[in-house]
């Protein structure tokens, strides 16, 4: 379980990491909601993984084939996030003392470069459709804002939101490019945003007493997946672009977190703990409706957390 200490990130972890505390999963996990990857899916799944003593960022195929460490460094790197045409993955590292933004080639050629470099803590990079823009979390105005920046890590990053009481984390683009969904407690809990791609324009969504977050919008962009903890478990949700008929998908033992879509829209990547009696946290993968969920390449002892599911 990454453990990130920075003063500068508590709220961050409230958000985003407490979800990944080991529960014991109940005894009564439907057993048919958990079944054998049957055949492969299309695309490649990014992800971190402690599998090497340190968190590192990894590839595979949507079966689990063909595992690669893209970063091989002594550092611990998190939350990496596919470009739409699956050439780079844009991942955080605190290789610098805190995290920076970095960005290495999925095909593993070359060397990770280093976009942000900064006293600030920056996080939870998300590529617009484009390819030119990578959205943000960051520290730099004092507390946690969502920014942009040029892809190749040029220019002045532009603060989209200005929240100072609560934090706004965890972007999300529409696939038009139009707006991005985010997670904000500026109404006393977590709940999931939407604002036009230059910050204004920001509007709730889930409008829920429960904690709603890590918001993932679909390819073709009528819906957006999160999570939230309203059935006593966090587990992964979906609901309308417009925050209507917001349904529980996983509906088990556990806590489900992270999802990230597959690019034809038919499927949905998370983690869960539900099998932490005999692993740490692992990557599933289900149909868009819920059903078929499927371990990712088998179960393994170590944690394999934050999925991004790319071409």
């Amino acid at each position: 379980m990454r453990n990130v200490t920075l003063l500068t990130l508590t709220l961050l972890l409230t958000a985003c990491q407490d979800a990944r505390q080991p529960v014991a999963p109940a005894s009564d996990t439907p057993a048919s909601a958990i079944t054998v990857q049957s055949q492969p899916t299309a695309g490649k799944i990014a992800f971190e993984s402690y599998r090497d003593g340190n968190f590192e960022i990894y590839l595979a195929n949507a079966d689990g084939s063909s595992l690669t460490n893209l970063t091989n460094s002594t550092a611990n790197e998190f939350d990496p996030s596919i470009s739409a045409d699956g050439q780079k993955i844009a991942f955080e590292s605190d290789g610098d003392g805190d995290f920076e933004i970095w960005v290495v080639n999925a095909d593993g050629s070359g060397t990770p470069q280093q976009l942000t470099s900064n006293t600030a803590s920056d996080v939870q990079p998300a590529w617009s459709p484009d390819g030119q823009k990578i959205a943000f979390t960051s520290t730099a105005d004092g507390d946690l804002e969502i920014y942009v920046m040029n892809a190749d890590g040029t220019g002045v990053p532009q603060q989209l939101t200005h929240n100072s009481v609560y934090g706004d984390v965890d972007p999300t683009w529409s696939p038009d490019g139009k707006r991005i969904a985010f997670m904000s407690e500026r109404d006393g809990n977590w709940e999931i945003y939407v604002m036009n791609a230059d910050g204004s324009g920001q509007a709730n969504l889930t409008n829920n007493s429960a904690n709603d977050r890590q918001p993932a919008w679909s390819p073709k962009g009528a819906k957006i997946a999160f999570t939230s903890d309203r059935d006593g478990n966090i587990e992964v949700y979906a609901m309308t672009a417009g925050g209507r008929r917001q349904t529980n998908l996983t509906k088990t033992a556990g806590n489900d977190i992270l999802p990230s879509w597959s690019p034809d829209g038919r499927k949905i990547a998370f983690t869960t703990n539900r099998d932490l009696a005999t692993a740490g946290d692992e990557i599933y993968t289900m149909n868009a409706n819920g059903s078929g969920q499927t371990g990712f390449g088998g179960n393994s002892t170590v944690d394999d957390d934050a999925p991004s599911w790319g071409r």
